[in-house]
């Protein structure tokens, strides 16, 4: 079937959504599924934390994170100029006949630890979604940092049957 691939590490054929998408590679995706890329990620990992004692990243994560705020402090007016920039999109992505109360709601009981995450995204590379509550859902916050500005073909999937559930299920 056109949408199996073989994964080059583990050698089993498996759906074009369990690899990792790269417009860099043939089929637009890489050659190791998502699972066998993340065994040797963990075992990387491993190594390095054997090496130094201790995980070499978290520091640099903190830097990043000091770097971050000083920036922002330093650049308030092009920090504005971003956030304005996306209200601006969530803006024109919203349709006139979008329950705004309704996504209101969304927001404000947003978990701890979760982001509002739009399901395809506002700007997309193939497709733009609008800022509407059937195209929102709650992400945990690092899966959602890492998604970014992301639509994979599972998700689509995914998106119609949730879509019709939810409704029902949360009364928005």
């Amino acid at each position: 079937m056109l949408l199996d691939i073989k994964c080059s590490r583990c050698g089993e054929v498996k759906d074009i959504t369990l690899f990792v998408p790269n417009k860099r590679c043939i089929n637009g995706v890489e050659k190791t599924c998502r699972s066998c890329k993340q065994e040797v990620q963990n075992k990387y990992r491993q190594r390095k934390y054997l090496e130094v004692g201790h995980w070499p990243w978290a520091t640099q994560l903190e830097k990043h994170k000091t770097y971050c705020r000083n920036w922002d402090a330093a650049n308030i007016n092009t920090k504005r100029a971003y956030t304005a920039h996306y209200r601006a999109k969530c803006k024109y992505a919203t349709p006139i006949w979008a329950d705004l109360n309704a996504i209101k709601q969304f927001y404000k009981h947003c978990p701890v630890g979760h982001h509002v995450d739009h399901i395809i995204p506002l700007n997309g590379e193939l497709v733009s979604g609008l800022h509407i509550l059937s195209n929102l859902q709650y992400l945990p916050a690092k899966d959602n940092l890492q998604k970014g500005n992301k639509f994979y073909a599972d998700e689509l999937r995914s998106y119609e049957s949730a879509d019709a559930g939810r409704s029902a299920a949360t009364g928005y």
